[in-house]
């Protein structure tokens, strides 16, 4: 059972990432966050994930 519950939370975890993956590019195409360039190691994801930073844009609204 602690093995179908794991599987379970790193199921849950993952949709999780990819929402916010999707709410981030929301916000790029929208013009409130842009890339800064950098790139910043994800241990859960394994893999280097962009850094966003706050445009100017967003500090208009």
């Amino acid at each position: 059972m602690k093995q179908h519950n794991d599987s379970t939370r790193q199921l849950a975890a993952l949709e999780a990432m990819e929402l916010i993956e999707e709410a981030l590019q929301q916000l790029a195409q929208e013009g409130r966050i842009v890339d800064s360039g950098e790139r910043e190691w994800n241990p859960v994801t394994r893999k280097h994930d962009i850094v966003w930073v706050s445009s100017e844009l967003a500090t208009k609204h």
